[in-house]
């Protein structure tokens, strides 16, 4: 877990360094759809877990908190990269976008906490 925390750091850190300053608002539709997309990823992704591969409730907790931040990592990491590589203006790390992917999974974990 620790080493974890640690790639989590060093890859935001990286990767906000990149960034330009483009209009990136705090609230905008975007910014909902990473929330959602996130939110519903997590309670899918424990619901195979849990369900379908029959997994403890905790290590079905752990998967699906996994892929949650796997993918919100994963798509900023793609738009840095394809900001830089295909030179496309919108297409640019987002901290802000991340923000949204993290609370997105932890309110998914927290969600399936309170149901069960």
């Amino acid at each position: 877990m620790k080493k974890l925390a640690i790639l989590t750091v060093i890859f935001f850190f990286i990767f906000s360094l990149s960034a330009k300053n483009y209009k990136d608002r705090w609230f905008s539709q975007d910014k909902f759809l990473h929330l959602t997309t996130s939110f519903s990823l997590t309670l899918w992704s424990y619901s195979y877990f849990n369900y379908q591969r029959n997994l403890s409730e905790k290590r079905s907790l752990r998967n699906s908190l996994y892929v949650g931040l796997t993918f919100g990592f994963g798509k900023e990491g793609f738009d840095c990269i394809s900001g830089f590589v295909f030179k496309k203006k919108k297409k640019f790390f987002s901290y802000k976008d991340l923000v949204y992917d993290i609370v997105g999974t932890l309110g998914a974990i927290g969600f399936i906490y309170l149901i069960t």
